[in-house]
């Protein structure tokens, strides 16, 4: 059976539709046994992307109602479901740089907000880039050291730690995390980045290539 997200209202049903409004994250999951499953996605948005065989994930950004169909073997469900706000588009490609553009990149202060009580309901590409020791290698590389001169300031905390005896820059970054995680309604996790002339503060993207690609934005290659 295909499924909403607790927060989501609706049934599913062409006359009562899941419905999606806030601009975070949108998933629908197959629960049950998904060997042989097939998605059809013809009426899905465009942007939707099928993950484990098990996940269909898309963003805010084409308003309508749309239906998803998984079959397979002994499997079919079909559901509708409405997107009510166009006001988050999938994240826009970086303009091109000029010969004299520079991109401002420099040593980061990353840190990531879990909610434990969540982390089963997570994709497995997602939980692996959570875990990633990939992940960890850049920012040991890549991030400054903390009030120990060694400790590199990357951190993976639970949304309740408590951060009182970290660097400044880090309780300023997992402030930053746990408020924007709070207000998007969702479960996270929440990724914070800066560089301390710009950063990111959204949703852990879903795998560890996308993770990697995100902190290169602000920490370069």
């Amino acid at each position: 059976m295909l499924v909403a997200p607790k927060e989501v209202s609706g049934t599913g049903k062409k006359l009562d539709p899941f419905v999606f409004t806030t601009s975070t994250r949108c998933i629908l999951r197959l629960t049950g046994q998904n060997t042989g499953v097939v998605f059809d996605i013809d009426d899905a948005p465009s942007d939707i992307e099928i993950i484990d065989n098990r996940y269909a994930s898309f963003s805010l950004y084409q308003p309508g109602l749309f239906q998803l169909t998984a079959h397979g073997g002994t499997i079919y469900s079909k559901v509708w479901f409405q997107i009510k706000s166009g006001t988050d588009p999938p994240e826009p490609k970086p303009p091109v740089p000029g010969p004299d553009d520079k991109p401002v990149v420099g040593k980061l202060w990353v840190v990531i907000v879990k909610d434990g009580a969540h982390l089963s309901q997570l994709p497995s590409s997602q939980m692996q880039a959570l875990l990633s020791t990939t992940v960890r290698d850049y920012c040991t590389a890549h991030c400054l050291k903390g009030t120990d001169g060694k400790t590199p300031e990357f951190k993976v905390y639970d949304k309740d730690t408590d951060v009182s005896q970290q660097s400044p820059a880090i309780q300023k970054a997992f402030k930053t995390a746990v408020d924007d995680l709070a207000k998007s309604g969702t479960t996270g996790p929440w990724l914070t980045v800066s560089n301390g002339k710009t950063g990111y503060s959204g949703p852990l993207p879903l795998t560890e290539a996308a993770v990697i690609d995100k902190l290169k934005v602000y920490g370069g290659p």
